[in-house]
């Protein structure tokens, strides 16, 4: 009785166990890389805040109050008004949603066109690789917020246009390094019994090459999800992006812009939300560098 006992609590306590497990490491990895777990905070803290926004924001980011135009930072209003009278934090809590979405959007279209086709360009090989590459280094020529503004301007301006335009311009970043490490891994004595064996090619790409070069991927995806809210500020600060009177960080500073002397908490708080949200992007995206990367985990 006492061994059929023992032997029913055993998975109950592996449960447990495991947890406590995966909350060392995740301690001894936030203790290793404290710049990079502050920076994770101030995504997640930021992700956060643009999920609840419609409940935190004091007020309604598109209500005009024609009494309170330009009003300084006060306690009715913490970051100020603008030029028609709206709630500069409700605006910029607002923006935050539109930020995030179209830097995971963007970055999501980079990687789903970008990584199936770096990963054939580096095990076809051959005339395959070549016409790939090209493609991609004719992507590359142009600058990246170059290429979103023409393919916005030939889109029209909108939210999905933007991410569209920017996943598009992003991918041949994609594409190179997943090419790179195809090239790394088809060499490998593994991948030389899997085709000894008859496998698929198609299997062997995604069931051998692809888990092994996705550590890389992951790292640029976290950078490029700062690159993507860039670029969003950019296209609607350019008044190509998504259009008002939807609230997002570059239009707002658009607005602000001519301000500066006049009401310089316009332009300076959304200014300091892009700032700040891709900095703790790039600073995690170093973090999980250093902690994927096993040639840098021991340093």
């Amino acid at each position: 009785m006492s061994d059929s006992s023992a032997t029913l609590s055993a998975p109950a306590a592996v449960a447990p166990n495991a947890a406590r497990g995966w909350a060392r490491q995740l301690w001894k990895l936030a203790r290793q890389h404290k710049i990079g777990a502050v920076a994770f905070g101030g995504v997640v803290l930021i992700c956060v805040l643009a999920a609840t926004a419609p409940i935190i924001a004091p007020y309604d980011p598109l209500a005009q109050d024609y009494e309170a135009m330009l009003n300084a930072p006060s306690w009715e209003h913490p970051f100020g008004t603008d030029r028609v009278g709206r709630d500069i934090l409700t605006r910029v809590l607002y923006g935050t949603q539109v930020s995030v979405m179209v830097g995971i959007v963007a970055v999501g279209i980079s990687i789903a066109i970008g990584v199936p086709l770096g990963l054939l360009s580096g095990f076809a090989g051959g005339a395959v690789d070549n016409v790939i590459m090209r493609l991609m280094d004719a992507l590359l020529a142009f600058p990246r917020l170059i290429l979103a503004l023409a393919i916005v301007a030939v889109l029209s301006p909108g939210a999905l246009n933007v991410m569209i335009a920017v996943g598009i311009g992003s991918m041949p970043v994609y594409a190179r390094l997943m090419r790179s490490q195809a090239l790394a891994i088809r060499e490998h004595q593994y991948i030389e019994a899997a085709h000894s064996l008859g496998i698929p090619n198609g299997r062997i790409m995604y069931r051998h090459i692809l888990p092994n070069a996705i550590s890389p991927i992951i790292v640029q995806a976290t950078l490029g999800l700062g690159y993507a809210v860039l670029a969003e500020a950019g296209l609607s600060f350019l008044g190509v992006g998504v259009q008002p009177p939807t609230a997002t960080w570059g239009s707002i500073l658009n607005q602000g812009a001519p301000l500066l002397e006049q009401a310089w908490w316009v332009a300076f708080f959304p200014g300091v939300a892009i700032f700040l949200f891709v900095l703790c992007l790039n600073l995690a995206g170093d973090a999980l560098r250093d902690i994927l990367d096993p040639r840098l985990r021991g340093r």
